[in-house]
């Protein structure tokens, strides 16, 4: 066992080493999470006040790209810094690998690092600065983003006041060294008189320091005054010494100064103010390296990097970085802003598109001139080739695009991945086509919820709400709480939250938000942008579900208060008797969410659980009426769960240390008995409000109705069990263990997509949809889109069916399945004929058959009997006598001069006219029909929850588009039922498509 510090943290291995300290790999003993220890070498010597203020300012930074600090802690007279631990490498184990990253990453890069940037730079009260940025301090995650570690964490751990910063060589700026340079036109002024270049520094570094590469100088750094300094030279060099950090720009800086006990020990030296243009150039020097493959060392002080080129980088980016690494820090960006802005200026056009017409452009001009030459046919098949290989990489990142929820994204890289139309292109993938069709939903007509984009929040969310009426969503993220519109994405409030992961936030109605704030719980409007009140010191909140009263509870306290919404008053006081709720360890890393505090529909009664074991209900007119479910220490269970739906009290309780199982219980409240309750060895979850009492058990979402004694099935998750949930009218939102989210309709999975990581948060309204987990800053979007507008048929979706067909003459509907059928009319979907069909258990197969003379249902049994029943009025035909059916369950089907061959538990087999394997079918779901399409194939499939779909495959049997509950088709379109509606959609081909795709972005 490693060594444990303070008691909580247990280290594992050093994984690093610097001039101030070492870095520890580590584990949080309780929560099991890893995380990372900075020890400092220094002692401690700064004061206590003044450390706690700078510890709780680093405490409170969050940002998506640097890790999260999460304590301070002193053990043995060595000070640890706690952090995240970022998973990846750092991006000088790239570079040593002798690989280059491609331009694309690296501008990718360069934005989440000046997002950072700008985040640390703009921090109350004068910002801080990084201090030493270079691809060593950057980690690359395995999502392929960015961390920014090793921040000046050490600025409350300063030997005698002063603050180190970094000084690596190559990346530090030149007033690191010591240097100070004229700006471009301060140069020009001054050379008009003295003929001195603007490369020549106006101090120069002590070389002996430079020689040593190490200082110990931080936001202010010491330089030697040469005494031949022409006056305006030196006024230059007051003005750069004297001059507020942020002063002259937009964006502040760190700020400080040499103690003058120092100061006075300085013979002949002044002091230069590094500022945010410092972090500009080391951040300039690291995407230098990256992008070109060599180190930013001057070769002498005082000599200029040579500049980038377009043989390094396309020369928008050179500038760009060229214009960073400036000598004169006049003459930089003059805030990680406006860098970033200069970098989105190049991203707001796609790369990859702009890349591939440029080829595009090329390739045509070139073929020109091969044609003159006589190499045409060689050099138009090698940029075909390179035309296609680009296309399936964009296709795939369509693909990723729509999984994460990008849809704009999707289109547009599906969009680049087609030809132009130039004689030269190569002709469009398959793959291109099916990306566009997809990411363009043509032939989705359910009415659901589709990916609508994700929010980036300022950090990983400790906790989530919806507003009433679910148009809003508000997120607690680090001790921030930021409120978002559900249909833009756009930021509408944030205000500070107190330093707790406890935190909490609730909507009283859809412009009223209450939230544990840095002074106590508050009231904000959001429409105001303006805190309404103020109370006492809180972390936890409910609020009644009329919104008229809310419920605070401060960490570990021993009551909790109740509020008037309206006006902050307090209404009383509930007495836990000395009892507390439970609170982790270090409320400041982690929320355990093992508890209970929920108030009912009026405020009138108050629902808590305490870290004893107790559950109890106040009675918040009559505390004499309290009611204990669960009395101190008589049971196990270390987690609660709960809710009010009406007079009923519903609550689950399990024991996790000990994973001995569960117990869910109703209770009437107004008449104080119970009404149901059962054990059980599965994890249970319960959400009960006015819409209803939901329960979980394993990978069931039922809902329960008390008065009639029934329970109604939402969702059923099939080999896996719900972590999370939200259910809106029929609609069911679950997230699993195993990290999918489905989307329920009347118990029909709507949806399914696997995520990384499992969703913690899932939010569900009538409009929108949202996901998010603890780990990651993205809250993913859904929007609710309903088709009805291309509805042919409506019905009622009680009528038992597998499969619809409509009459060639389109004057009838058949809805059939082995049982039997229901014909429906096309114009007033009025029952037309119902048949049940005789000895269903012995039906082999059954054919909808269109003809000149009409359109009818056949019908085969195993025994041979073959009976065909009319599409019009459900008469029988005919009935005649085959040879009895085979039983081995091989299917035959011939279209487009193939023959294919459909065998259970085996992928449809496409054979050529001689037999010879040609290429096989989808095989996720069990084929019943293969047929022709125009000069297409049409593939339809039944999957295992029995739902149908299809795919719609060019001549190559390549797919080139989905077709979601495809149930029909006609000569220009297809058919799909609905569930309740049949509706259609006229095929699209590429042109249309393309035409599609550019109206939408």
């Amino acid at each position: 066992m490693g060594k444990i510090i303070a008691g909580t943290y247990e280290i594992d291995q050093e994984i690093g080493s610097g001039g101030n300290g070492i870095v520890y790999l580590g584990r949080h003993l309780r929560l099991q999470k890893l995380i990372v220890l900075k020890a400092d070498k220094r002692k401690l010597t700064t004061d206590a006040a003044k450390l706690r203020r700078e510890v709780d300012l680093l405490k409170g930074l969050n940002q998506t790209y640097i890790p999260q600090v999460y304590d301070f802690v002193e053990d043995d007279g060595t000070v640890y810094t706690v952090m995240d631990y970022i998973e990846g490498e750092s991006l000088d184990k790239v570079i040593e690998r002798g690989k280059k990253p491609a331009q694309k990453d690296v501008i990718k890069w360069a934005c989440e690092l000046l997002e950072a940037l700008s985040y640390l730079h703009s921090r109350p009260p004068h910002g801080i600065l990084h201090g030493d940025i270079k691809p060593a301090n950057i980690m690359l995650r395995p999502d392929g983003t960015i961390c920014l570690i090793d921040y000046n964490i050490a600025l409350a751990l300063g030997e005698d006041g002063a603050v180190s910063v970094g000084f690596s060589r190559g990346y530090a700026s030149p007033e690191s060294y010591g240097l100070v340079y004229m700006s471009t036109r301060r140069a020009a002024a001054f050379a008009s008189n003295s003929r001195t270049q603007s490369t020549v520094p106006i101090l120069e570094a002590d070389q002996r320091e430079i020689e040593r590469g190490q200082r110990s100088a931080g936001p202010v750094a010491e330089t030697t005054e040469l005494a031949d300094l022409s006056t305006e030279v030196a006024d230059d060099r007051t003005e750069m010494a004297s001059r507020p950090v942020g002063s002259s720009t937009s964006t502040p800086g760190y700020s400080s100064s040499i103690p003058s006990s120092a100061a006075s020990g300085i013979k002949g030296k002044r002091v230069i103010r590094l500022d945010v243009r410092s972090d500009i150039y080391s951040l300039g020097a690291t995407l230098y390296h990256l992008i070109s493959g060599r180190h930013p060392v001057m070769l002498q002080p005082g000599n200029r990097v040579v500049p980038l080129t377009s043989a390094d980088c396309a020369q928008a980016v050179a500038d760009i970085i060229n214009k960073a690494m400036a000598p004169a820090a006049e003459d930089r960006y003059q805030s990680a802003d406006e860098m970033l802005e200069a970098f989105r200026e190049i991203r707001k056009n796609d790369p990859r598109a702009l890349r591939l017409k440029r080829q595009k452009r090329i390739s045509c001009v070139a073929s020109i001139v091969l044609f003159l030459v006589g190499g045409a046919s060689t050099f138009t098949g090698m940029q075909q080739m390179q035309q296609r290989q680009e296309a399936l990489t964009l296709s795939e990142y369509s693909a990723n695009a729509l999984s994460d929820g990008d849809i704009d994204g999707a289109i547009a890289d599906a969009l680049a991945a087609l030809p132009s139309g130039s004689l030269f292109d190569a002709a469009p993938t398959a793959q291109a086509q099916y990306a566009l069709t997809s990411a363009l939903g043509v032939y989705d007509l359910a009415d659901h919820y589709r990916a609508g984009g994700v929010v980036e929040l300022p950090s990983e969310p400790f906790h989530m709400a919806m507003s009433p009426n679910g148009t809003k969503f508000a997120a607690v993220t680090g001790y921030e709480v930021t409120v978002y519109d559900l249909s833009t994405g756009n930021q509408l409030l944030s205000m500070p939250a107190v330093h707790s992961a406890l935190a909490d936030v609730v909507f009283a109605d859809d412009d009223t938000i209450l939230f544990a704030g840095e002074r106590g719980i508050t009231c904000a409007s959001i429409s105001k942008n303006e805190v309404l009140w103020t109370g006492a010191e809180a972390t936890g909140l409910s609020v009644s579900m009329d919104g008229t009263k809310v419920a605070a509870v401060n960490r570990d306290d021993t009551k909790a208060l109740l509020y008037d919404v309206k006006n902050g008053t307090v209404l009383s006081a509930i007495d836990f008797d000395g009892r507390k709720q439970k609170v982790a360890e270090n409320d400041t890393l982690e929320d355990p969410d093992d508890d209970v505090f929920v108030l009912n529909h009026d405020g009138s009664f108050l629902a808590v659980s305490f870290d004893d074991g107790a559950l109890i209900l106040f009675n918040m007119k009559d505390p004499e009426k309290n009611l204990i479910l669960y009395d101190s220490n008589e049971n196990t269970f270390d987690h609660f769960e709960a809710g009010f739906n009406g007079k009923y009290f519903s609550y689950v309780a399990y024991d996790g240390a000990n994973n001995s199982g569960s117990e869910y219980g109703t209770i009437d409240v107004a008449n104080q008995e119970a009404v149901a309750g059962y054990q059980s060895n599965n994890a249970m979850h319960l959400k009960a409000d006015e819409t209803g009492t939901y329960l979980v058990e394993g990978g069931l979402l039922n809902k329960v109705d008390f008065d009639s004694q029934s329970t109604q099935e939402l969702a059923n998750v099939q080999n896996g069990s719900i972590r999370a949930f939200d259910t809106a009218g029929s609609y069911a939102l679950v997230s699993t263990e195993d990290g999918r989210i489905e989307l329920y309709e009347r118990t029909k999975m709507q949806d399914s997509v696997t995520r990384d990581m499992p969703a913690d948060f899932v939010l569900l309204s009538g409009r929108y949809a949202l996901t998010a987990d603890k780990n990651s800053p993205k809250a993913r979007l859904m929007a609710f889109q309903s088709k009805e507008n291309a509805e042919i048929l409506s019905y009622d979706p009680s009528i038992e069916h597998d499969e619809a067909r409509i009459s060639k003459d389109q004057l009838t509907a058949m809805l059939f399945d082995i049982n039997g059928f229901t014909i429906l009319s096309m114009q007033d979907g009025s029952v037309v004929n119902e048949t049940k069909l005789p000895d269903s258990d012995s039906i082999y197969d059954q054919q909808f058959r269109r003809s000149d003379e009409g359109s009818y249902l056949e019908v085969f049994w195993y025994d041979g009997t073959v009976r065909q029943y009319s599409a019009s009025d459900g008469h029988m035909i005919l009935e005649k006598q085959e040879e009895a059916k085979n039983r081995d369950l091989e299917e035959t089907f011939d279209v487009n001069g193939c023959h294919i061959k459909s065998r259970l538990h085996e992928a449809p087999e496409v054979l050529d006219r001689s037999g010879q394997h040609v290429t096989n079918l989808e095989s996720d779901g069990a084929l019943t029909y293969v047929s022709g399409f125009r000069d297409m194939i049409l593939t339809e499939y039944v999957a295992e929850d029995f739902s149908r779909y299809g795919y719609l495959l060019n001549r190559d049997f390549e797919k080139i588009a989905y077709l979601p509950d495809l149930c029909d088709t006609t000569e220009d379109g297809f058919v799909f039922d609905e569930g309740g509606s049949l509706r259609f959609q006229k095929y699209m081909d590429l042109n249309a498509l393309k035409a599609l795709g550019d109206t939408e972005r």
